[in-house]
């Protein structure tokens, strides 16, 4: 093999790996993007509301969201409660979503913890609107 020769092939092969390098850094990056689980919750008539699973044209009442330990969440939550201020909640993680009123969202993002049931509420409205979080490996 020639000098040239061996450049070329030193330059295809970086080529190669930096090519390489972008696939994985791309694979990475969608994968992580997929981690992200996004949760609607719209407030109506002082419940919590959720598109079910099984039926997304129809909506579940204070509903039990389920996510994976480790994985990205964001709750959306929307207000479509005309004259009322409401909340969102999670006492044992800690966390809790900006109060909205009508028309308005707030979103609360966190990393999944370890797996288990925790209670979310609304701060204002507790007895009413309440549900579980269920979180597994």
């Amino acid at each position: 093999m020639t000098m040239r020769q061996k450049k070329s092939v030193a330059g295809l092969t970086l080529g190669m790996g930096l090519a390489g390098l972008l696939l994985v850094a791309t694979g990475v990056a969608a994968r992580s993007a997929m981690q992200v689980v996004r949760i609607e919750v719209v407030i109506e008539q002082m419940t919590f509301r959720a598109p079910d699973a099984g039926n997304p044209t129809s909506m579940v009442d204070n509903p039990t969201l389920r996510v994976r330990t480790g994985q990205t969440v964001e709750i959306v939550l929307r207000s479509l409660d005309p004259g009322m201020k409401h909340d969102l909640l999670i006492p044992d993680l800690d966390l809790r979503a900006d109060a909205v009123s009508d028309g308005e969202t707030s979103t609360l993002r966190f990393t999944a913890p370890r797996p288990g049931t925790y209670t979310y509420l609304c701060s204002m409205h507790p007895k009413l609107m309440r549900g579980e979080l269920v979180v597994t490996e």
